[in-house]
C-alpha cells in the first residue's frame, strides 16, 4: 500500500496548542480523513514525560490504551488502510503490536 500524497499545509502553532494531546493533534500530516480517525481513536499518543533523575526523563507508555507505544502506529496504519479501501487486515504479531492492532 502506498500512502504518498501532497504535503500537508502548515498548521499555525497557536492552532496546535488548542488541540487534544493525542496522535491526531497532527492529523493533517498523517493524511487520514477526520471521519475515519475520530471513529477509530482510543486516545493514543502524547503520553506523559516524567522526570526520573537529574537530566533524565521517562516516557510513561503504560498510559496508552493498550499499555504500549505501538498504539500510535497501529491506529494510523489501520485508518490509512481503511482510507485506501481495505476491508480486512492481518497482524502477524503475538505481542504488543498485535494487541494494539486488535484494540
Amino acid at each position: 500500500m502506498e500512502l504518498a500524497g501532497p504535503p500537508a499545509a502548515p498548521v499555525p502553532l497557536a492552532e496546535l496548542a488548542g488541540r487534544p494531546l493525542s496522535t491526531w493533534r497532527y492529523a493533517e500530516a498523517l493524511g487520514v480523513p477526520e471521519k475515519l480517525w475520530r471513529s477509530a481513536t482510543l486516545g493514543e499518543g502524547l503520553t506523559p514525560l516524567l522526570p526520573a533523575a537529574e537530566q533524565v526523563s521517562v516516557k510513561v507508555e503504560y498510559a496508552s490504551p493498550t499499555l504500549s507505544f505501538k498504539d500510535r502506529g497501529a491506529v494510523v496504519l489501520l485508518c490509512a488502510a481503511l482510507a485506501a479501501g481495505a476491508r480486512r487486515v492481518i497482524a502477524d504479531s503475538s505481542g504488543n503490536a498485535g494487541t494494539a492492532v486488535t484494540a
